[in-house]
């Protein structure tokens, strides 16, 4: 959730939503789903602080979720508070990916240590780990598992009697590890001091469908089936006294929402699309995948290659030609898509700004040059284009530079306020010969320039 999260409200910001053949896929479902900066200053932490403080006394329980919480400044300031007010009535608990560096941890750890024991009722820690590998890494992208294990085993020595848990949302990139993990969990378990004190819940994921465990029954059976003799071999009981409790394999079971009636050509090209988007957001030339999902995404890559272009319609062609690994392919689809702007009945700006929503900082240069060169979308779409341009400076400037010049007589005075509106942001500097064939295009000299046309002489004016 982009509420709960500084990292996705950001990549979210940038980059826009993921975008995928079915529009049940979505990442971010909501768009005013806006993470809420937790500053000292923000409006919403005081009327919060001042709220709790009236209210303290009445609590039973409280827990701090994330984004992540021991990264907030309003901890140190609870904290503080904690150690000279007694909440001796309430449990406390803290959602914690524990994927935090030394100075973090030791700082935390330090502050829970200097509040009197007397102040709290019970302490609880809650982490997130949907497996225990390199899928699970993956699934929760920047987590390190060396550093959760010894985060945990450093709290776990500082506060012996802390209940631990571990929630588990079950998904494509990290099923192949939920048997290392329930291992895992069961070694901490062999090390507690009461039965319930370290335990695992699993969850299903919903949504975004293409990493939903419901599409992946064929390739993934024997890993549930896995699971489940272990987790049934381990059940608490004379063998094994600190084993899994009921509920917890009755969690997993639930979880687990395999499906058989799922379009798989689809849901593989759609992880195929995921998994290059990602890649481009994180900057990463490869990703190391379970050998099964590695399968999946050239299958879904291959169907993108060779499905007829009229069996997929525009806007989904839209989202899925820049991930295509396909120079010649990705020239077919824009010409085909390109053939359907200019033959109608496509709205051709609505068909832009799905365009530049979806390809957001991957648009190919060929499509700026293919809207200039479709004369009605000029004056309704320009601005569009021109917003777009601005965010890739290094791309795009430079061409919409030329075309500006190219252009220039068609737009009048369109252009001028346009180029007036957005002056700060284009900071163009014209050369003499480029200011002269705008003027040469528009069949006028400089003394009879209206002042929008002069605005593309304003930098050369001011050298002389």
């Amino acid at each position: 959730s982009l509420q709960n999260s500084s990292s996705l409200a950001k990549e979210a910001k940038k980059f826009g939503n993921y975008r995928f053949l079915s529009d049940e896929n979505l990442m971010f479902t909501q768009e005013n789903e806006i993470f809420v900066d937790e500053s000292e200053n923000h409006i919403f932490g005081k009327v919060f602080w001042d709220w709790f403080l009236l209210n303290h006394q009445t609590f039973e329980v409280l827990r701090f979720t994330g984004g992540e919480p021991l990264l907030s400044k309003w901890m140190d300031k609870f904290l503080d508070w904690l150690k000279h007010n007694s909440m001796g009535h309430a449990d406390l608990a803290f959602n914690s990916n524990l994927s935090l560096p030394d100075s973090i941890i030791s700082k935390f750890i330090q502050k829970l240590k200097d509040i009197p024991r007397s102040h709290y009722k019970n302490l609880s820690f809650f982490t997130s780990l949907d497996g225990w590998g390199s899928g699970a890494e993956l699934a929760r992208y920047g987590i390190n598992l060396n550093l959760v294990e010894g985060n945990i085993q450093r709290l776990w020595q500082e506060f012996p009697e802390a209940i631990f848990r571990i929630t588990a949302t079950l998904n494509v990139l990290a099923f192949p590890d939920i048997k290392p993990l329930f291992e895992k969990v069961y070694e901490f378990k062999q090390a507690s001091l009461f039965k319930d004190q370290f335990g695992i819940t699993c969850y299903a994921l919903f949504g975004p469908g293409v990493l939903a465990l419901n599409w992946s029954k064929d390739f993934y059976q024997h890993y549930y089936d896995e699971c489940l003799d272990y987790l049934n071999t381990h059940l608490i009981g004379e063998n094994h006294p600190n084993g899994f409790f009921d509920y917890e394999i009755e969690n997993f079971i639930k979880a687990v929402n395999f499906r058989s009636d799922c379009d798989l050509v689809s849901s593989y090209a759609d992880f195929y699309l995921y998994i290059a988007q990602f890649k481009h957001r994180k900057e990463l030339p490869d990703l190391k995948m379970p050998k099964e999902l590695e399968q999946v995404y050239l299958k879904g890559h291959e169907y993108l290659l060779t499905s007829r272009l009229e069996d997929l319609s525009f806007q989904l062609w839209v989202r899925a030609e820049p991930w295509i690994q396909s120079a010649e392919r990705q020239k077919e689809v824009r010409d085909y898509l390109y053939g359907l702007i200019i033959s109608g009945p496509n709205d051709f700006r609505l068909f832009l700004n799905v365009h530049l929503e979806y390809a957001k900082y991957i648009l190919h240069p060929d499509w700026i040059e293919k809207w200039f060169t479709h004369k009605p979308a000029l004056l309704g779409a320009f601005e569009m284009l021109f917003v777009f341009c601005l965010r890739e400076p290094d791309i795009y400037r430079p061409l919409m530079k030329a075309k500006l010049v190219e252009h220039f007589a068609t737009f009048n005075n369109y252009l001028g306020q346009l180029a007036f509106k957005y002056h700060r942001d284009l900071d163009l500097t014209w050369e003499e010969s480029e200011i002269k064939s705008m003027a040469l295009a528009s069949k006028m000299n400089f003394a009879s320039m209206n002042p929008e046309q002069l605005f593309f002489l304003g930098k050369v004016k001011e050298k002389k």
